[in-house]
């Protein structure tokens, strides 16, 4: 990995989006699947599955990019105790 000019700010970046999708997926899910949803359940089922699996793949994808930042730059990052959101 190439040296990032501020990976504090870039780590810091990643975890705020990683935290997003947690909290959208938890939203989205809800309003899936909340009283007065149109369609059929089926159809709601699908939906919550596909918006599950589309945000697996980002978390996944973030949680990766978060590990080689921190791998090639732990001394600047410091410990999660320091990392503030």
């Amino acid at each position: 990995m190439e040296k990032l000019a501020a990976p504090s700010e870039v780590f810091t970046a990643l975890q705020r989006a990683f935290l997003c999708l947690a909290e959208s997926a938890v939203g989205s899910a809800g309003l899936l699947s909340g009283p007065g949803v149109a369609g059929s359940g089926g159809a709601t089922a699908a939906a919550a599955a596909a918006l599950g699996r589309s945000a697996e793949g980002d978390r996944l994808t973030i949680t990766r990019a978060m590990a080689a930042v921190y791998s090639a730059h732990a001394g600047a990052i410091g410990t999660s105790r320091k990392i503030r959101i």
